[in-house]
């Protein structure tokens, strides 16, 4: 089963094993630091992938980033990524 990060707005980071059909459970559910239902399901990229930051990207791929930081509130997603 893969692994999902959730987060609440209270700042509440965990991680759940969830089988694909039940992703999104933990959404509809108290968050288990304040017992709001403010959780959400976190962006991040497959475990198998290892990023390497010395690897030069295109301007193409460092707007793709940008517009998914943009999109996605609390998003760690660093723009410079393969240097700028």
């Amino acid at each position: 089963m893969p692994i999902y990060n959730f987060k609440c707005e209270c700042n509440h980071d965990f991680d759940k094993f969830l089988s694909i059909a039940n992703y999104k459970q933990p959404e509809s559910e108290p968050c288990p630091s304040c017992g709001e239902l403010k959780v959400l399901k976190q962006i991040q990229p497959p475990n198998m992938i290892q990023f390497d930051k010395n690897v030069k990207t295109d301007d193409t791929f460092r707007d793709i980033l940008k517009q998914i930081g943009k999109n996605n509130k609390g998003s760690t997603i660093d723009p410079h990524f393969g240097g700028s």
